[in-house]
């Protein structure tokens, strides 16, 4: 009996997919068989599938749970005889960067779905997952009959990806900018939100959008500040190295240094005038 490879991840909140089985990734013009990345943009021996499966479950067994994503990436286009399969599940145990690659893989293919959400249907809200988005994930081997039924076959499952928690200090930054912004308090421009875009982009490895948008960040922060503040030169225009392309590193740099401009000029800002609350005398 024939066995198929396979990856699940259980994210954290809902992403707006459709539950189904979706046919993944045809070969791209020009790629020969060896270099075909059907699903991810990877080599098939780091990880690729040809069946995408999306299902909501509950996050936890209680009923009342709200449900969130469940995506299993199948590697239907190459079956398995059952020992095979058990020799590379036995793999996976034992090697934790071809766990991470078949995880990258399979957030690749989840985001480029949640990417045609948010172009295709124009839901500006359609965001990627990460790492840090994942409440666990599984790898395992199933047989055909069964992997359409949400079965697990033989698996084994690793818990949320060790992301680094936050300071105390750092936690009590975070509610006093949000009770600043709340009050009125801190000034937040829009050009900045472009520039947090851009990092985003940056992130997900779609450096030409993130230059495009670290630039359009800049410019309508050149307008709405009107001068009141010298934005600080990037590293490079628009994140180019010196060969013509984009280098990352360099970019990521840039939108850091704008973003920390950003802040000193918010410390610099006059505190705001609190009204005295507004006392209502009783009546008659």
């Amino acid at each position: 009996m024939t066995h198929l490879m396979y990856v699940r991840i259980l994210a954290d909140r809902p992403v707006g997919l459709v539950p189904g089985s979706y046919v993944v990734g045809e070969e791209r013009p020009g790629a020969t068989p060896v270099e075909v990345n059907r699903a991810t943009g990877l080599p098939k021996t780091v990880g690729s599938a040809d069946v995408l499966i999306v299902r909501d479950v509950p996050k936890a067994r209680e009923p009342d749970e709200p449900s969130t994503t469940e995506a299993t990436l199948l590697r239907a286009s190459q079956p398995l005889p059952a020992r095979e399969a058990e020799d590379a599940l036995r793999g996976w145990r034992s090697s934790q960067h071809d766990r991470d690659a078949w995880r990258n893989a399979a957030l690749q293919v989840v985001n480029t779905a949640v990417r045609a959400l948010r172009i295709t249907m124009r839901d500006p809200y359609a965001v990627e997952l990460t790492d840090a988005d994942l409440l666990g994930t599984a790898f395992g081997h199933v047989s055909p009959a069964d992997a359409f039924k949400g079965a697990d076959g033989t698996c084994f499952r690793e818990g949320p990806a060790a992301i680094r928690k936050p300071s105390r200090s750092e936690l009590l930054r975070r509610g006093e900018a949000v009770g600043l912004a709340l009050r009125g308090a801190v000034a937040m421009l829009e050009g900045e939100e472009l520039v947090a875009l851009a990092a985003r982009e940056a992130n997900h490895g779609r450096l030409r959008s993130a230059a495009a948008a670290l630039r359009a960040g800049r410019e309508l922060l050149d307008a709405e500040l009107l001068g009141a503040h010298d934005l600080p030169a990037g590293p490079s225009p628009g994140g180019r190295s010196a060969v013509g392309g984009i280098d990352p590193e360099v970019l990521i740099e840039e939108i850091a240094v704008l973003q920390d401009a950003m802040d000193r000029w918010r410390v610099t800002l006059p505190e705001p005038v609190e009204e005295p609350p507004l006392r209502v005398s009783p009546g008659p």
